[in-house]
């Protein structure tokens, strides 16, 4: 083994120690502890998203050009909706239009001409209120393959691939029906549930179709009765035979059938029955929005909104998939609205809720059926 050798205590003379093993020992050490080491910087974070790797041949761009969010395609100017008339609600287009940072505006009292004068305007989307003026909208809309025009109720014959026409004859009115029996079938304790209907009519039809099958869906031994109007203004006739219904026993009220069927809802909400409208929302409209008697005893209301519909296609259109052709007012066109749920949660728990909000997605996506052909408005 190896042995390093003790030093003199002693040396006499510098060539005694500078020879000694110890000395070339202690010189290794010092000539070590003289080098300088080799530093590695710290990293240096970078103020923007480093360039992805180049091809060979490829050269960099500069940094300053280098985009931090996805290009957009650029417009000559602003989005704007021109609204043409009055009879879909302004208020929801405005609403929209904000939304997507959209220009709005309206001409209320419209004739075709003015519908002529908002395509040369500059607006983007022209939307036509009013049944007398589709037929222009449709001729307009030749005239200006440009501008995204929205229409209601007209066919799809003939219709111009940049023109959408929303409601018509195939409507869904059976879709809000069978929501609205839904809620009566999860609402009635009694399981003994009224709807007081129009059968003359195809829409009458649809909704009175409609609420019987959704009953029978959300409760399949619920009793299910009808007061069938056969003359929508005769509210005197409605009045009293609900009021009779809520004798007999029955807790929950569905109407679709004009002033009939609203004074109907009054009578009965106001003898003690539950009640669910149509229309509109019969919260705010019939009841005065909680002022008049018997809105403590409004579950909720189901109906078809043409403006929702609209809101639906202008977010289509912001989305890059502009809808064209004819469009029934329907749950996959976003027209099928559930006002707000106003029971106490023992009549329509949030369980309940779930599963009316489920099948009106599915009625949306067509994994769910009515069972109601939509044209007829008779049971398949």
């Amino acid at each position: 083994m190896f042995k390093i050798a003790r030093p003199r205590q002693s040396p006499r003379r510098l060539s005694d120690f500078i020879l000694h093993p110890s000395f070339f020992f202690l010189l290794f050490l010092f000539l070590a502890s003289c080098t300088t080491p080799t530093l590695t910087p710290p990293p240096v974070t970078a103020a923007f998203t480093p360039a992805p790797s180049l091809a060979p041949g490829e050269t960099a761009p500069p940094i300053a050009s280098t985009p931090t969010t996805a290009p957009t395609t650029p417009t000559s100017a602003p989005i704007k909706i021109h609204y043409v008339g009055l009879s879909v609600a302004p208020e929801t287009i405005q609403r929209a239009a904000q939304e997507f940072g959209w220009g709005f505006e309206q001409t209320p009292e419209a004739s075709p001409d003015d519908i002529r004068a908002a395509a040369q305007s500059g607006a983007q989307i022209v939307i036509v209120g009013g049944q007398e003026l589709q037929e222009s909208a449709r001729a307009i809309a030749r005239e200006f393959p440009q501008v995204y025009v929205i229409g209601f109720g007209l066919s799809g014959d003939d219709l111009p691939p940049n023109m959408l026409s929303l409601g018509g004859p195939g409507s869904r009115e059976d879709q809000a029906g069978f929501v609205a029996g839904m809620a009566a079938g999860f609402a009635t304790e009694n399981k003994y549930v009224t709807a007081i209907s129009d059968p003359n009519s195809v829409e009458g039809r649809k909704y009175r179709n409609g609420f019987l099958h959704g009953v029978r869906y959300a409760c399949p031994k619920c009793r299910v009765e009808f007061i069938d109007v056969a003359d929508t203004a005769d509210t005197e006739t409605a009045r009293t035979e609900a009021a009779k219904f809520v004798l007999f026993g029955s807790d929950v009220f569905f109407a679709a059938a004009g002033e009939a069927g609203d004074a109907a809802l009054v009578a009965a909400a106001q003898k003690g029955g539950w009640v669910i409208g149509s229309g509109n929302d019969v919260y705010v409209s019939l009841f005065g929005n909680g002022s008049t008697a018997g809105a403590d005893r409004v579950l909720t209301s189901v109906y078809l909104d043409a403006g929702e519909a609209v809101r639906a296609a202008l977010a289509a259109f912001h989305d890059g998939k502009p809808l064209s052709g004819v469009q029934p007012l329907s749950a996959a066109s976003g027209a099928i609205v559930l006002a707000p749920i106003r029971s106490p949660a023992d009549r329509l728990s949030i369980p309940d809720q779930a599963d009316i909000a489920t099948a009106l997605a599915r009625l949306a996506d067509g994994s769910l059926e009515t069972g109601i052909d939509p044209v007829t408005g008779e049971e398949k």
